[in-house]
């Protein structure tokens, strides 16, 4: 026979409110017996289709739910015993700030997740940062589990994080982990303030040992140009069309990525609006880019000035799109941005076809980046301050991260302003032209 469905409490109870008394219950005829205990904020009764054994149930008014519990007790007084000692520690817990419904990290991810992309639709940050959120909390997921009530996790368990993450992935670097860590207590910030978590479950960590600060990967001369040698053959006896345009469109991607220093984020949303070639004295025109704050990492918009502006009117030669509130690089015969998706796939072609992809660290777009720091650093006629409001970072950071350079002795005093150059030569050589 199949077991008729129990009538829910107090549906008539408005959310925030006392827990109804007397006559406010609904359904009070459904229930055997019932009486009350705790100054009458617990209500210990027995209904039809429970039998002989009494339940307590009572209204928790923070966190607008009921609370149902089977005491498994055909005894009136022990069962009230039983449910004042119930009751107690969980007021207990309530009053330290913890949760009675804990919500699972899965569904609380799903809600955070929710609103950092209402910040992306602000304009707070950007759909990368989304993205690199979405990942680390991919890692958390894998640690804790899905379905694991947060509330249930104790703090102490984040001690063994770290040791997790190196026994999956042994390369992992500090700064990945630093980051990690970083995100997962901000979610449970977030999550403490909204009140979805108890306020006693910040995670606690242990201490990450840094030996030196890691370096940046560069591509050094030989390597720069067997990519650029490449890059000067990449798109010839190409006939699809499609095909043709996306390896110009990547050629052009990473030249301007190596001759100017952006992120990868900031290069790929680039518009021609942004874009002001200007004359030079040298081989190459120069140009300035401005870099309005939303698409950058730091939320602050800066102006760069870097080498070969003269790719930008080849992009031009070949674009539709050309108007002032047009990507600068965006998809074939479309106004579209181009997906980071085709510019991966290219750059995995070119990788392989140079043979670049077996270097002990296989470079990456990133590493234009710090190529461009490198060199300028290296080669270049540009002090550190200057050079890091050029390229969007601190001083520190180029101090730690490019140590190997010995930029100290390569540099100017780089606690003072100086004056931007109006000229940036061509660091590469005059020999490898494209």
């Amino acid at each position: 026979m199949k077991k008729k469905k129990e009538i829910p409490l107090w549906e008539d109870n408005k959310l925030g409110s006392d827990i109804p008394q007397g006559n406010n219950i609904v359904g009070k005829e459904f229930y055997v017996d019932e009486h009350y205990i705790c100054d009458e904020q617990v209500k210990i009764c027995r209904t039809k289709t429970s039998g002989k054994n009494y339940q307590m149930v009572f209204w928790i008014k923070g966190e607008n739910k009921h609370y149902r519990k089977s005491l498994r007790e055909p005894n009136l007084d022990r069962a009230k015993e039983k449910g004042r000692e119930i009751y107690h520690q969980l007021m207990g817990q309530i009053y330290s700030g913890n949760k009675v419904f804990s919500y699972k990290m899965g569904d609380l991810i799903e809600i955070y997740l929710d609103h950092q992309q209402k910040r992306v639709d602000d304009g707070l940050i950007v759909q990368g940062r989304h993205s690199t959120i979405k990942t680390i909390l991919k890692h958390l997921i894998l640690f804790v589990g899905n379905d694991t009530k947060v509330d249930s996790i104790e703090n102490t368990t984040y001690r063994n994080y770290f040791d997790f993450r190196r026994k999956h992935h042994p390369k992992v670097q500090n700064i990945t982990l630093k980051n990690e860590r970083s995100q997962i207590s901000h979610l449970y910030k977030w999550g403490i303030g909204e009140g979805f978590i108890g306020n006693n479950r910040l995670p606690k960590w242990t201490e990450l040992k840094y030996s030196q600060p890691r370096t940046r990967q560069y591509l050094n001369r030989e390597l720069y140009r067997k990519l650029y040698t490449h890059l000067n053959n990449w798109t010839k006896g190409i006939n699809h069309e499609e095909d043709f345009y996306y390896r110009q469109l990547v050629r052009d991607y990473i030249l301007v990525l190596s001759n100017t220093g952006m992120r990868f984020g900031e290069c790929h949303q680039l518009k021609w609006e942004y874009i002001n070639v200007i004359p030079s004295k040298l081989k190459y025109p120069n140009v300035k880019i401005f870099i309005p704050s939303h698409i950058t990492k730091t939320r602050r918009e800066r102006t760069t000035l870097g080498m070969r502006g003269d790719i930008f009117k080849r992009i031009k030669s070949y674009s539709q799109n050309t108007l002032s509130h047009n990507f600068v690089f965006r998809k074939f015969q479309s106004e579209e941005l181009v997906s980071k998706k085709i510019l991966y796939k290219y750059w995995e072609k070119i990788m392989l076809e140079t043979g670049l992809c077996n270097e002990s660290v296989p470079p990456t777009y990133y590493t234009l980046r710090h190529t461009f720091i490198s060199y300028r650093l290296m080669y270049g006629n540009v002090n550190v301050f200057t050079l890091g409001k050029l390229v969007g970072t601190g001083i520190k950071y180029i101090q730690d991260h490019y140590g190997h350079l010995n930029i100290e002795d390569i540099s100017e005093d780089y606690t003072k302003v100086v004056n931007k150059p109006t000229e940036l030569e061509d660091m590469f050589g005059s020999d490898l032209e494209l």
